[in-house]
């Protein structure tokens, strides 16, 4: 919840926003449990593509990786 939050909460003109774009800590949250999910719905209806674009990517890279280091695992 703590990268929901931090990613949900931060301000859009931080240095980090610059680094980091804006929904993918949602979509890391999302790939290790599956609540923070929701979030990614939460975008989606408040209508914020780009955010609900790169937390939906981010979830489906994160749950690649994870299959390729250790397929059995996941």
């Amino acid at each position: 919840m703590a990268l929901v939050l931090f990613d949900m909460c931060r301000q859009q003109q931080s240095g980090l926003s610059r680094r980091i774009p804006s929904g993918v800590l949602v979509g890391l949250a999302a790939a290790i449990k599956l609540t923070p999910g929701l979030f990614i719905v939460c975008l989606i209806v408040s209508r914020q593509k780009r955010a609900a674009l790169g937390s939906s990517l981010a979830a489906v890279g994160a749950t690649l990786f994870v299959f390729l280091v250790y397929p059995d695992m996941s």
